[in-house]
């Protein structure tokens, strides 16, 4: 049985992160997982290249080898806010995974969170402190949202592959999960600090797992042409960790000059690994500043954000 989880709610409810931790929690029990962001693709009617797309990267840059896709969960974040949509999105997982799989059961959870719009609207404001127009409040007020119907959202999907062309053969199962909105008011100190701090990250550089990258450079390698002459690769000049620095500045910009530089030390280190290609071999290095630590010091400094 092929199993997918789907978040369902408005933004702001806690989609991204649940469902991040949900993935996380798997891969350090040593299970397989697989996290797809559909919520970042702009054209929402194109769905099916968007899946495709997003699960080929995903897998690209996770870079498992001898992954088994029949054994992963695969985590969903989608806005997705009416029964239709959420069908609309089974149909086209079902019809992309139909052929991946031997055992053609499908498993769906859908984790339906609560429609509070005036506590979504609150925790925008925290995803959205750093650039006012990544928020999202004009759709939190305005957009329809429907509690999920997991009957009616069956037969929707039942009917989509009985009547459209594209034919695939496989059953499915749908059960739903209700979960309440997180409550940026009544959270900790450390939960409201990490919010605060992976929002920051996310606008300012790329975020992995926990860890905000740098901008990468050559140490050394090789390259060779398709005629098989080679030739060696000399490093390149180290970048500067300009991403944390733009992190920091807007996070806490009255941070003393002693606090930064103990900061900087016990969160960020520089990151070696290995770029291959049909072409090269390079050895890279990048900083990187793990966003978890960085959130546990900025509480026991009790700095201001």
């Amino acid at each position: 049985m092929k199993q997918f989880v789907i978040a369902h709610g408005l933004p702001g409810s806690g989609k991204t992160t649940l469902l991040k931790k949900l993935a996380n929690e798997k891969l350090k029990a040593e299970e397989e997982a697989e996290y797809l962001d559909l919520d970042k693709y702009s054209n929402k009617q194109d769905l099916d290249s968007n899946l495709r797309d997003e699960r080929l990267f995903s897998r690209f840059n996770k870079n498992w080898f001898g992954f088994d896709t029949t054994k992963a969960v695969v985590y969903i974040d989608s806005l997705s806010l009416t029964n239709n949509d959420l069908a609309e999105l089974i149909y086209t997982v079902m019809k992309q995974y139909a052929f991946m799989v031997n055992d053609k059961i499908f498993q769906f959870e859908i984790l339906d969170f609560e429609g509070d719009r005036e506590l979504c609207i609150k925790n925008d404001m925290i995803r959205s402190f750093t650039n006012h127009s990544r928020s999202a409040k004009n759709t939190i007020e305005n957009e329809k949202f429907e509690d999920v119907d997991g009957d009616l959202i069956g037969s929707m999907v039942g009917e989509k592959m009985a009547t459209r062309d594209f034919s695939f053969n496989c059953g499915f199962t749908i059960k739903v999960k209700k979960v309440p909105v997180w409550d940026s008011d009544n959270a900790s100190t450390y939960e409201r600090i990490k919010a605060l701090v992976y929002a920051a990250a996310d606008n300012f550089g790329v975020v992995k797992d926990n860890m905000l990258q740098g901008e990468s450079w050559i140490t050394g390698g090789r390259e060779w042409s398709y005629t098989g002459k080679e030739w060696s690769v000399s490093g390149e000049t180290p970048n500067d960790f300009d991403s944390f620095d733009d992190m920091m500045g807007a996070l806490c910009p009255n941070v003393s000059f002693l606090n930064y530089k103990k900061i900087r030390s016990e969160c960020c280190i520089v990151e070696e690994y290995d770029d291959n290609d049909y072409y090269h071999s390079y050895t890279k290095n990048r900083w990187v500043c793990n966003l978890d630590k960085l959130t546990g010091m900025l509480e026991s400094l009790d700095i201001t954000i």
